[in-house]
């Protein structure tokens, strides 16, 4: 599910329109994924939405409070910082690719670019 408070074509900018809708289409490759998960989670109770402690317990990323994972497969580090450029993320053990197409093995900490109109997030690649 995605909301916004007010139609996003009638109070953004060029530059921020195109964030909102290459978030859309990001969330729209992703959409089967995300409904299994809705779905295992309506019947297990586990949660869609991870921490890093919660998927990977007692191997320190019990302080990690500003990424997730969504299910077991994608890693989401948001940018939480106002004109922040760059993105540092904890990689949890496994092969991991991000949104840029690099891959990375984890455990990891790597720091990345990250435009305004980009999601800093990782796919499993195992």
């Amino acid at each position: 599910m995605m909301q916004f408070s007010v139609a996003p074509w009638r109070v953004l900018d060029p530059a921020h329109l195109k964030a909102v809708l290459k978030a859309v289409q990001l969330r729209e490759k992703h959409i089967s994924y995300i409904l299994k998960l809705a779905r295992q989670s309506a019947s297990t109770g586990e949660p869609m939405m991870r921490s890093l402690e919660y998927a990977f317990p007692h191997q320190g990323y019990e302080r990690v409070n500003d990424q997730f994972l969504l299910g077991d497969r994608i890693l989401v580090a948001p940018v939480l910082e106002k004109d922040a450029r760059d993105r540092a993320v904890v990689l949890p053990p496994g092969r991991w690719q991000g949104f840029d197409g690099k891959r990375y093995a984890g455990p990891a900490r790597v720091t990345r670019p990250v435009r305004l109109d980009e999601l800093c997030y990782f796919e499993k690649a195992d």
